[in-house]
Order: structure tokens, then sequence, then C-alpha cells
């Protein structure tokens, strides 16, 4: 939101105090004019014109720096970001502070799996599986998510209203399948954890479909709405392609 008029010329009172000076000169030495203000030496045209030199000076500064914060504000960064699959060398530094990690990644994509499961009280029984990692040196919290198709060539969904989530029993034992039980659709992380998600596939879905289709960048879009550090961020990753 842009600070007030009154806000704005507050926080920059030498303009302001040049304005008011410059107007009481000017209008001052107006009314005194028929008092002859020349027999102290100095002609009132003189203290008029300084006067208005004064106020034109104050009302250019104040709009120059109007502008320039108004500039600032607009060019500020979005807290929208983009991920892409990981390659050898895409784990950002820890530790940085937010500013610097809102261009940079802050989930990243770990690993990327399809499960089948055919059991009749099984709700989606092709779920492509996403395991994620916390790089951005912070505790963060998973508020929501949401998957979607960029293309009819992006792989067939199945129709799903929530994303649950589990954390890793602790550091590293993703890659062993070790999972806390509790699946959430808000979840805490801290830095270095990881956790997954799953995205209902339909139910013609194949292991060659999903694999061509990562190697090709062609899955589509997972979008995480997090908090960290108070801030809500949104960060979306499109899995793939592969790189070597």
């Amino acid at each position: 939101m842009q600070p007030s008029l009154w806000e704005f010329f507050r926080k920059h009172p030498i303009f302001g105090a040049g304005t008011l000076v410059g107007t009481i000169i000017a209008v001052g030495t107006l009314l005194l004019d028929g008092w002859h203000l020349f027999h102290l030496g100095l002609p009132p045209q003189a203290l008029q014109g300084f006067g208005v030199l004064i106020i034109i000076a104050s009302i250019l500064g104040l709009l120059y720096k109007w502008w320039a914060v108004n500039l600032t504000q607009t060019r500020k960064p979005s807290a929208t970001l983009q991920s892409s699959f990981p390659g050898t060398g895409d784990t950002p530094a820890r530790g940085r502070e937010l500013a610097t990690l809102s261009v940079e990644r802050l989930l990243v994509p770990l690993d990327v799996l399809m499960e089948t499961n055919d059991a009749s009280n099984i709700t989606y029984k092709r779920k492509l599986r996403i395991v994620l990692r916390n790089d951005s040196g912070k505790e963060i919290t998973i508020l929501s998510a949401n998957w979607r198709r960029r293309s009819s060539d992006d792989i067939d969904l199945n129709s799903q209203d929530r994303y649950l989530w589990q954390i890793e029993e602790q550091l590293g034992s993703w890659e062993d399948n070790k999972w806390k039980p509790e699946e959430k659709t808000e979840i805490s992380a801290g830095p270095g954890f990881g956790l997954w998600t799953y995205i209902g596939l339909h139910d013609q879905a194949t292991y060659h479909g999903v694999r061509r289709r990562l190697v090709q960048g062609r899955l589509g879009i997972l979008t995480v709405v997090m908090r960290i550090d108070g801030e809500i961020i949104e960060q979306r990753i499109s899995p793939g392609p592969i790189r070597t």
C-alpha cells in the first residue's frame, strides 16, 4: 500500500519546511509590498522571487521523492518462485536471509515415482509421488498445494480436492522410504527435511507414460503455498526434464 501524502510529507521535513517557508516569504512579501520593504535595503520583488524559487525547488524535490518511492515499491520482486527438476549443484546455500531466498528454490525436488494399488478401498489407484527437500535453511509450513496441467500433453489426472503431506522420520530416511505415518494437509518441516505428497492420476496411467513425460518435462506443475518467517510464499515446481 502506498503511503499517504501527509505521511510522506512527515518523512521528508526538509522539503516540507522549504515549501512552507517559501510560501510564507512569497505571500508575506506580497502583503508587505505596500509598506515599502525597500526601506530595509532589499526590494520586495527580490524577496518574492526568492520565496517562489524555494517553493518550486521544494515541490520538485517532493515530486522526485514521491516518484522514487513509488518506483521502488513497483519494482519489488515477486514472492512467486519458479523451480525445475534438480540437477547437480542446484541446492541453494542455507541460512541466507529470506530476501535472498526469494529468488531461489526453497523446496528442491528429490524424486518422482509412480505408485499403483488396485485395492477396492483405495481412491487413487495410480499416484504420482513427488519427494521434496526443505532447502531454505529455515522451518517452513506447507499451507496448501495444487497440481495443474499446462496442456493436454501433460499427464491425465483424477479429480483431487486436497493434497496430503508426510515428512520423513529423520533426516535422509526418505531414501529408505521411511515416513511418519500422519498425512496432513498442512505440515511443518525443519531445514533439510524431506517430505512428499501425491497427485491422483487417471486409472489408465502407466509407468511408461510417467517416465516419458518426466524426461520430456510434460508432467505438470505443482504449486505449493508455504509460510516462512511469517511470510506467505508461493513456489511452482515443474518436475523434468532430466539433464545429464
